[in-house]
């Protein structure tokens, strides 16, 4: 067997690797869980024109992934496994499209390999392609952005196709929001590359963009974005850099640990990222600089408060991140010894964490599973009386209305037990101002981190009249006779 045959063999067991855990994760078919339902809520009412407007529950995700979830909705049913078709078969796809943009950055065939290896089994990106939120598709398509604008040389362009080509761009944003972070860098390095000889061609593909954006912006990035940062800011704020480097050091830290779980060596990193960002400048590609331009702006973003860089919400980083750690690697060479054997360990090192019990992980039923409010919704409706009352906690609102209209269940009367205060004595005296002499289920399938309130429903009911107890993977189920 060639060389070339032995590297597409390994390549094609890498991605076989990769769809298998894939695949593995999104059959468990768990419950939506609360940022989840979140999101589900406002495929209910709307059709799939509809999303050109703000969210319900102070929830964000493109427009025309929005519009496809809903269009599947309307070939499969509404069921977890069709909301979460997109996000697994973006992950999917993501696999050759990494390829092909790591073969235009590393010379190594080996290191690409491993990159990929790295890539595939990638903890989160796994775990994102059976989660119905768009950041399994936002890592997709910034990687064909990246690579086919690398390609795309916009003086090389006739007229028709400037204008199609304007077209497909200003759509980008709308399928995944981070993708306006490469494609203005690009636009900027075409006028700086090319100055007033562009400028004519410049105007004709910025023109749909301009529209759309406009449009976008008035109708729903206005409108929802100070509250999405209200809503979220015990999150978001963590992601939003400030004038000190303590600052800077933490959020790093804080993503990279969650981008290579299960590693957290921040010196080994730390190091990897400096002198692969070096290095990175030093190449002068244009791949190279998309990928500087698009982290700067990135972090420009995170500066001024307009997109965090935090966790979840940057995922569409980790194709770049993880090729400008690696680029150290490729550049090791017999002539610089002690350098090339530093760079090996330090990068075999953070990466060593990739055990057989981490693969094993992947095939615990229970892995991804945070909580279950479809179970618990289904025991209430099987076992309710029309003279109960269902009450639930404000944080629990999105489950109680997907998984009641899931189950097409109309409890006569419903209570929200509406406190954000995590102070026992008002949870109590709102508990004991309920009216006496009923039947009450208390559907508490989750809480905010820095809210619980299961606890104080659990001691309150102590002395009273406990018909049924459930607690199903942190989710919590009480029905009781005051």
């Amino acid at each position: 067997m060639d060389k070339k045959k032995l590297l597409f063999g390994i390549l094609g067991v890498i991605w076989l690797i990769a769809i298998i855990l894939r695949v593995k994760t999104f059959l468990v078919g768990r419950p939506l869980w609360h940022d989840e339902c979140s999101v589900a809520l406002s495929l209910l009412d709307r059709n799939m024109f509809d999303f050109l407007r703000p969210l319900e529950h102070f929830q964000c995700a493109p427009p025309i992934f929005m519009s496809l979830s809903k269009l599947l909705t309307y070939i499969f049913g509404l069921h977890e496994y069709t909301l979460r078709l997109i996000p697994l078969a973006a992950s999917i796809l993501s696999l050759p499209a990494f390829y092909f943009l790591s073969k235009e950055f590393l010379k190594s065939k080996w290191l690409i390999l491993a990159v990929n290896f790295l890539f595939a089994i990638n903890y989160q990106l796994i775990y994102y392609s059976q989660e119905f939120k768009q950041y399994s598709s936002d890592v997709l398509i910034s990687i064909l952005t990246l690579y086919f604008l690398l390609k795309t040389d916009l003086e090389k362009l006739n007229t028709k196709q400037t204008v199609t080509f304007g077209i497909i761009i200003s759509l980008l944003p709308l399928m995944a929001f981070p993708t306006a972070f490469i494609i203005f860098p690009y636009i900027l390095m075409q006028i700086f590359k090319y100055k007033k000889a562009i400028i004519k061609k410049m105007s004709l593909f910025l023109i749909p963009s301009f529209i759309i954006f406009t449009i976008y912006y008035v109708t729903v990035v206005a409108a929802s974005h100070a509250s999405q940062i209200d809503i979220g800011s015990y999150f978001w704020e963590l992601g939003f850099l400030k004038l000190n480097p303590i600052s800077w050091l933490k959020v790093f830290k804080i993503n990279f640990d969650y981008f290579f779980m299960p590693n957290s060596m921040l010196l080994f990193i730390l190091i990897l990222f400096i002198t692969g960002t070096i290095q990175t400048i030093k190449q002068k590609t244009n791949l190279s600089k998309l990928f500087l331009y698009t982290l700067l702006l990135t972090i420009l973003a995170s500066f001024f408060k307009f997109y965090p860089l935090i966790q979840r919400t940057s995922l569409y980083l980790i194709p770049i991140l993880l090729l400008v750690i690696s680029l150290p690697v490729d550049k090791i060479n017999k002539t610089r010894k002690i350098y090339s054997a530093i760079m090996i360990i330090l990068f075999a090192a953070y990466f060593s964490g990739y055990s057989v019990k981490y693969f094993a992980d992947f095939f615990n039923h229970d892995v991804f599973i945070h909580e279950d409010p479809k179970t618990l919704m289904q025991i209430i409706k099987e076992n309710y009386k029309s003279d109960e009352i269902v009450a639930y906690n404000i944080a629990s609102d999105s489950e109680y209305i997907f998984y009641s209209r899931y189950y097409n269940f109309k409890p006569i009367t419903d209570v929200k037990i509406n406190t954000l205060e995590n102070k026992k004595e008002t949870c109590l005296n709102i508990l004991n101002q309920l009216p006496k002499g009923r039947t009450y289920w208390f559907y508490y399938p989750f809480e905010y981190a820095k809210n619980p309130v299961i606890g104080f429903l659990k001691e309150w009911s102590r002395d009273k009249n406990v018909l049924l107890e459930k607690e199903i993977h942190n989710s919590y189920l009480l029905k009781l006779k005051l």
